[in-house]
């Protein structure tokens, strides 16, 4: 869904900037939450924690590239 939105943000501009920034900050918190609990959790398997914590990391540099990468309003040199 953040991989979309991301996409869908820098296809159409700022006019969608704070849609993608509630789903970034939802997505951090989820992940903050959701991935601690299967990094400490002995019941998972190993493959299933590096498994999820490489899309923890993924979501947060798609968040971190798309709250950097709002594009501004500034006249071109040409």
């Amino acid at each position: 869904m953040l991989a979309s939105t991301f996409l869908f943000q820098l296809a159409r501009g700022a006019s969608s900037w704070r849609l993608l920034q509630a789903l970034g900050v939802w997505s951090v918190g989820f992940w903050v939450i959701r991935g601690g609990d299967i990094l400490l959790d002995s019941q998972w398997s190993l493959g299933f924690k590096t498994v999820h914590t490489l899309l923890m990391f993924g979501t947060f540099i798609l968040v971190a590239l798309s709250m950097t990468g709002r594009t501004t309003s500034s006249p071109t040199r040409g």
